[in-house]
């Protein structure tokens, strides 16, 4: 298991997630849009590991924030899967060493991750078909 440490400030990639969402599978019942928000803070998240390569970082504290960073974005990612990909969302909470929160759009509020989380080692949630 890895320990994500405690960190002071962090880059939020969803705040209009929940917002984004409310309106897309409320007022709207519009999931193409919805998914396509979702899939814009995998984008965000995606470009910020690359921009911050932690794994090369050798200042402990931004190596810190910047993994605190994405895996609190993995748990928002997978809590708004849930709807669409259930399954799915539960195994990615589960590599996180957390269960779904009662409430969705309340559980993809930023910053939920407690600092020092122990996570599992990742497996692919989408294994290669192999012949």
């Amino acid at each position: 298991m890895s320990t994500y440490c405690s960190i002071a400030n962090v880059e939020i990639f969803g705040p209009d997630l929940a917002k984004r969402l409310t309106q897309t599978m409320g007022d709207g019942l519009d999931p193409r849009a919805a998914l396509a928000a979702i899939w814009d803070v995998v984008g965000r998240a995606n470009r910020y590991a690359q921009e911050t390569s932690p794994r090369r970082e050798a200042n402990r504290g931004q190596r810190d924030a910047a993994l605190y960073t994405l895996v609190e974005s993995v748990r928002v990612i997978g809590e708004a899967l849930r709807p669409f990909l259930p399954t799915t969302a539960s195994r990615i909470l589960t590599h996180l060493n957390l269960s779904p929160e009662p409430g969705w759009l309340p559980a993809l509020a930023w910053g939920q991750l407690r600092p020092g989380t122990l996570v599992e080692p990742p497996t692919p949630l989408f294994p290669h078909l192999t012949e």
